[in-house]
């Protein structure tokens, strides 16, 4: 079964691009998130007044085509409330070390570090470790002043 991402949880139900009765439906209903939405079941909202059997065809269309979801689906969990303990040093140099690998920056970090002598054992994925602590320390640093 999909799950709605958590990032979509919020998005207003005009999103959806419903018909303008099935979105009035859920409107007067009180359902204006995607979140609020997926969290019914068919017969629920079958008992919202005018919402017939059109109106969940409707709603049950744009929610697969918009979202890849159905009614009732498993909503993700916020992303942060894994890392709630993380050191803020921590969670800064995950944040950088994530940007270095995805952006394909490690081939030039390796170039950079090589070519300035800088040298780690246990090849590049420790080496840009490093550096995402150093940026993290920058980061922590320029907090700190802006904070004064």
């Amino acid at each position: 079964m999909s799950m709605l991402k958590y990032e979509n949880r919020n998005d207003p139900i005009e999103r959806l691009g419903l018909t303008t009765r099935s979105k009035r439906c859920l409107l007067d209903a009180n359902i204006n998130t995607v979140e609020q939405l997926c969290s019914r079941s068919d017969q629920e909202l079958r008992k919202i007044p005018r919402f017939g059997a059109t109106c969940l065809r409707d709603v049950k269309r744009r929610l697969l085509d918009v979202y890849g979801v159905r009614l009732m689906c498993p909503i993700e969990s916020e992303p942060e409330s894994v890392h709630k303990d993380i050191a803020l040093r921590d969670y800064f140099a995950a944040k950088a070390m994530q940007a270095m690998i995805s952006n394909g920056m490690y081939d030039r970090v390796k170039q950079d570090r090589d070519r300035d002598g800088y040298n780690l054992t246990g090849g590049i994925i420790p080496m840009i470790a490093s550096i995402s602590y150093e940026y993290a320390e920058e980061m922590l640093y320029f907090r700190r002043i802006n904070d004064q």
